[in-house]
């Protein structure tokens, strides 16, 4: 097999739709994994497999889809680093909603920016951090101190087997189908992983419509990202 069979990023998508042919036509390989947390995971092990069976050191994996999300505008590019699972519930036996019970796994991921895993000069702006949220007014409830630290926010993506439309149990900043699943696999397997998502609606009542109006637009998005990753030299060494 050529070397292209195995890139040392491997970009994952979950739809060809998200993608409108930006990658095929310029001859880059993407992994589509089919929809939800089930079909990513199965997809990613596998690809995953064919590279140790072929004695390939594994791939960084470079998440490319889209989002909904009440904090960022339709159209924003956001590169999240932490990464939660939104309908892992098991809080009728006292575990925190998104936890797995007894597993080692932490119920959040965090992986590093992606501008310190690639070179990149963004085509558009990525977003990657918030600002620390405004002091509460007083008297400030102890229970906010966290917020109280000054420090800018990195982006969270939560994920969950459905389309959601109305407000997680668990506070997040953009809401996807696969993230989390792809996320947990690069992190028992010792993959390095990259996320970038394409704000395309509101995670509300308007989703479906707005996120079928708004593929074109995330599929321009991540080929121009994608072509200002490359054009820096692409493939760096980890």
């Amino acid at each position: 097999m050529t070397a292209n069979a195995f890139p040392e990023t491997l970009v994952v998508m979950a739809l060809e739709v998200e993608a409108q042919g930006y990658f095929e036509r310029a001859g880059v390989p993407v992994l589509y994994t089919g929809v939800g947390k089930i079909n990513a995971s199965m997809s990613l092990i596998r690809r995953l497999q064919e590279y140790r069976a072929a004695g390939r050191a594994l791939p960084r994996v470079l998440n490319f889809g889209t989002a909904g999300s009440k904090r960022c505008a339709r159209g924003t590019l956001v590169a999240p680093q932490g990464f939660v699972q939104l309908d892992m519930d098991v809080s009728a036996l006292g575990f925190p909603p998104g936890h797995t019970p007894f597993d080692a796994v932490p119920a959040r991921l965090d992986f590093p920016p992606l501008a310190l895993q690639l070179p990149l000069r963004p085509a558009l702006p990525l977003v990657t951090h918030f600002p620390p949220p405004a002091p509460p007014a007083p008297p400030a409830p102890p229970a906010l101190h966290a917020a109280q630290s000054g420090h800018a926010e990195t982006a969270v993506c939560g994920s969950a087997d459905r389309f959601e439309t109305g407000t997680p149990r668990l506070a997040c900043d953009l809401i996807d189908m696969e993230a989390y699943a792809l996320a947990k696999v690069c992190h028992v397997e010792g993959a390095r992983f990259a996320c970038v998502k394409y704000v395309t609606d509101g995670a509300d009542d308007t989703a479906a419509v707005e996120w079928q109006d708004n593929l074109a637009a995330a599929a321009d998005a991540f080929w121009k990202l994608y072509q200002a990753i490359a054009l820096d030299g692409a493939e760096p060494a980890p």
